[in-house]
């Protein structure tokens, strides 16, 4: 007789990498001695391109700079890659998010993934 013994095959997966957890920045506008914006924050940015996802972390150590004018206050981050700007309101309720907007450097071999027939 002939004794034929089967060991099932484990089923593996491919699990996705883990996304990466930002450090808490804090950052500040102050002008004449009076902080108008403190923020603590731990910001990334998911960005879809190309069937693939990038993470982009921003970093705690970002230098700051602002403005606290009365009507709308700003708060700019910016690091050797990014700008991020955030834009603040108030009224007699809340002060408020009122505009963000980020800048983002893509690193050059990203650019002709994108533009394919471009020509520098």
């Amino acid at each position: 007789t002939t004794t034929t013994s089967t060991t099932p095959v484990p089923v593996t997966s491919t699990k996705s990498p883990e996304p990466p957890v930002p450090d808490v920045g804090s950052w500040n506008v102050t002008e004449d001695n009076v902080t108008c914006i403190r923020a603590d924050l731990r910001i990334r940015f998911d960005i879809y391109l190309n069937d693939k996802t990038e993470y982009i972390v921003l970093s705690p150590n970002a230098s700051s700079s602002g403005d606290c004018s009365n009507g709308t206050q700003v708060l700019e981050i910016q690091d050797s890659d990014y700008s991020l700007v955030l834009y603040f309101g108030r009224d007699d309720a809340s002060t408020y998010v009122k505009n963000i907007t980020f800048s983002y450097t893509l690193p050059i071999e990203v650019l002709f993934i994108m533009i394919p027939n471009c020509f520098l």
